[in-house]
């Protein structure tokens, strides 16, 4: 019952993370990698740009097929996909030639650490578009989870919108386990509407 309880807790306080980055203004960029507009996340060292030739550099699988993506269904504080070129819209236009930045954050609770890394898919195929890693800082998340060792939990990457099809796209963001060669889905999603 306690384990119940505490699991439910921990879902309201990532709910509660998630409401109050919405629509808060925060003066401090490096606590949210989706304010950043997407010039300044391109040359970012915590950014990864995709393009057509990407190779899934995913730690302990030689491919996406050797991971396990996992829906988060028992609402499990994995992360959040925040939004993409500082608008937490969960959907936009995009232009086919111009990249946008998505960010937001993931741990693996767990554990009590950040994830490996973040896998970004795009479409019900799930065809990877980018990994990047954890390094961003986010005393938000710290603050809301009570736990120091999340303060890099921050993940931010530079989509090449050329390497998506053209119209309606859904991009997930996974948080990634190496050891379990699983990963577990973000709260959120982003619908990118490519345009030609």
């Amino acid at each position: 019952m306690f384990h119940h309880t505490k699991t439910l807790i921990l879902a309201a306080v990532a709910v509660s993370l998630a409401a109050c980055s919405t629509g808060s203004n925060s003066t401090d960029s490096q606590t949210s990698p989706n304010s950043s507009s997407p010039a300044s996340s391109e040359n970012s060292p915590s950014s990864q740009t995709t393009d057509t030739k990407i190779s899934a550099n995913i730690p302990g699988a030689s491919d996406i097929k050797d991971v396990k993506l996992t829906p988060n269904s028992k609402n499990i504080p994995a992360g959040f996909f925040d939004g993409a070129s500082g608008s937490k819209e969960p959907k936009q236009d995009v232009s086919k030639s111009k990249p946008f930045a998505v960010g937001g954050w993931a741990v693996l609770s767990s554990q009590g650490k950040v994830a490996d890394k973040v896998i970004i898919t795009a479409g019900d195929s799930n065809t990877v578009v980018a990994v990047v890693p954890t390094n961003v800082e986010r005393p938000d998340v710290v603050q809301a989870l009570k736990n120091p060792a999340f303060k890099n939990s921050g993940w931010a990457a530079t989509i090449n919108p050329a390497t998506l099809p053209s119209g309606k796209v859904v991009l997930r963001a996974w948080a990634y386990n190496s050891a379990s060669k699983e990963a577990i889905q973000l709260n959120n999603a982003f619908e990118a509407n490519v345009l030609p």
